[in-house]
């Protein structure tokens, strides 16, 4: 028997990211932040659990119209502040600051009214409210996303065959996403709340698909050596 042997190949290695001497600045600086927020909000962590007990204990009736009893009286008053919050309904208005921009600020304001319809948001804040009054800070995050996608439409001739035709174009969508407060870690010298932030920090999951999309956003680089 004969078996034929392929030469010896090294593997190559994939470089990692080197990163420069103002990059390492920047990235120490994150470091440092990162670490003075989680220790500023140290206290309230520990106390995490027993607040979630207080936001998920809502109210559930037994089948025979009976309330039940075994929740924290702590829930009542998330109820009654949820109630109280929700009184008060929250209006968006898209400003210019200047004459150039005043068209496109209407324009955004419809598509946020129809956005806001469509899509039943009112449902979303009022679950924010939920967190704001167990965790005392709720944090909701909104913006506009566009990226590149890409389209394959059939093309039938007459003997009936079918091609298939690329076309690539932007989707745009406005986003209105809740944030795990766990996730969340405000400036931890703002004294008033965070209109007083002059940073924050934010941990997000994403799937491996949801990090590829970042390769056509300009905002994102080195995606090689992650």
């Amino acid at each position: 028997m004969i078996e034929s042997v392929a030469p010896y190949k090294e593997v190559e290695t994939q470089k990692g990211w080197q990163p420069s001497a103002d990059e390492m600045v920047l990235k120490s600086y994150f470091d440092k932040r990162f670490s003075a927020m989680r220790t500023f909000r140290t206290g309230v962590d520990t106390q995490r659990p027993y607040y979630q007990t207080m936001i998920d204990a809502v109210l559930k009736p037994y089948g025979d119209e009976r309330s039940s009893s075994n929740v924290p009286l702590a829930t009542a008053l998330i109820e009654l502040y949820v109630a109280d919050a929700i009184k008060i309904p929250t209006e968006y208005n898209f400003r210019s600051e200047n004459e150039e921009t005043a068209v496109a600020a209407k324009t955004l304001e419809h598509v946020w009214k129809y956005d806001w319809r469509t899509k039943k948001r009112q449902k979303q804040f009022t679950k924010s409210e939920y967190t704001a009054a167990g965790f005392g800070t709720s944090v909701i995050y909104t913006g506009y996303d566009k990226c590149a996608r890409t389209q394959k439409d059939p093309i039938i001739d007459d003997d009936g065959n079918i091609t298939w035709k690329e076309e690539k174009y932007e989707e745009s969508n406005i986003i209105v996403k809740d944030i795990d407060i766990n996730n969340f870690w405000m400036d931890n010298q703002a004294i008033d709340g965070i209109d007083d932030s002059v940073d924050c920090i934010y941990r997000q999951w994403i799937s491996y698909d949801r990090f590829q999309m970042f390769k056509t956003n300009p905002i994102y680089f080195n995606l090689e050596y992650v």
